[in-house]
């Protein structure tokens, strides 16, 4: 997953004004993924969408 948020990185970095918005269902995956994203300096915005 973190090999797939990277790749996904580099395409909205490079097509700014662009975002990049992931959702999750699960709690724990929103939680590890919005600190993993976020120690890796990633763009992308978490939300926990049950």
């Amino acid at each position: 997953m973190k090999n797939q948020a990277k790749s996904q990185s580099i395409v909205v970095e490079a097509a700014s004004p662009a975002q990049l918005h992931w959702h999750f269902m699960e709690p724990k995956c929103y939680a590890y993924c919005t600190e993993s994203f976020s120690l890796s300096l990633l763009p992308i915005v978490t939300h926990l969408t049950p």
